[in-house]
């Protein structure tokens, strides 16, 4: 099934998760960048968990600390799973492709994507809600595993 969960809650999830603090010499988890090369390499049934954000983001800030080393370590290892970022700090002509496409209005989002379809989605992160967000990223991306 897929659903997109957007609207104003996320506008309120995004300036929650804008308070709590992230140190700037605090070290945070990398993801690989998501290149429409990258994106064009894979499988098309391959499932994708995307942040879509920029570095001087705060709330984006915050879900690379407490959400990306948790679907990190959940997906590692599995070769039709990517998490990936998307970054839309500097803006080419795939991001603003891909920001017009997915209608990305806040940073950050998450999306869970196969095949160019979005299974799932949020605007905003608030560390509070870090399980639920997990339960539903791994509800979409198994339902998703089970096409392959």
């Amino acid at each position: 099934m897929k659903k997109h969960i957007f609207g104003l809650a996320g506008a309120g999830l995004l300036l929650v998760g804008a308070f709590y603090l992230v140190p700037a010499q605090e070290k945070l988890p990398d993801l690989p960048v998501l290149t429409e090369k990258g994106y064009n390499a894979v499988g098309k049934k391959d499932v994708f968990v995307m942040l879509v954000g920029k570095d001087s983001c705060r709330p984006c800030l915050v879900a690379k600390k407490y959400l990306v080393p948790l679907l990190l370590e959940r997906y590692k290892g599995n070769q039709h799973v990517h998490v990936v970022k998307v970054d839309i700090g500097e803006v080419d002509a795939f991001e603003r492709e891909f920001v017009r496409v997915f209608e990305v209005k806040v940073t950050p989002t998450l999306f869970v994507v196969q095949d160019g379809q979005v299974l799932w989605g949020q605007e905003g992160f608030d560390k509070e809600e870090t399980d639920a967000v997990l339960k539903d990223i791994a509800d979409a991306v198994n339902e998703a595993l089970k096409a392959i």
